[in-house]
């Protein structure tokens, strides 16, 4: 019977390899992997033929062209009519009826809108964001 402590799994080809003949290639920065001694060449000799390894004399040369036109049977590309760009009317700001208007607070940029008959007689005026009645576009006197 085999010791399993005396065997361990390729991590590339998931063979199990006795530990006599289990290398370790690196595979970042800070990692490594376990692989036998047949996965060790292949990698290696990848790694050897990169095309930062390829001189740029046996290297193709590389084409900005698009990939409709690549290959044996190029395509034409398709014209479609130029789109003109024309301006939107723009939209209507909402109307706000009658009893409502609209106050904006200096101090914090909010705008919210009011009630005229209910302003300053069911409740003190103030901006609902910052709580304050100093900065307050038209002022509460000026509501009515």
């Amino acid at each position: 019977m085999v010791d399993i402590r005396k065997i361990r799994t390729c991590e590339k080809c998931s063979a199990q390899v006795p530990l006599e003949k289990v290398k370790l290639y690196p595979k970042g920065n800070d990692q490594t992997m376990v692989v036998c001694e047949a996965c060790l060449d292949r990698l290696k000799n990848a790694a050897r033929t990169t095309l930062s390894n390829v001189p740029k004399s046996l290297r193709e040369p590389v084409h900005n062209v698009p990939g409709a036109v690549m290959g044996n049977n190029p395509v034409p590309p398709v014209l479609t009519a130029p789109v003109k760009n024309t301006l939107q009317p723009k939209k209507a700001a909402p109307t706000l009826p009658e009893q409502y208007r609209l106050v904006t607070c200096t101090r914090c940029n909010y705008a919210f809108k009011v009630d005229k008959s209910r302003a300053n007689t069911y409740f003190k005026l103030a901006c609902p964001y910052c709580g304050k009645d100093d900065r307050l576009n038209p002022p509460p006197k000026k509501l009515r």
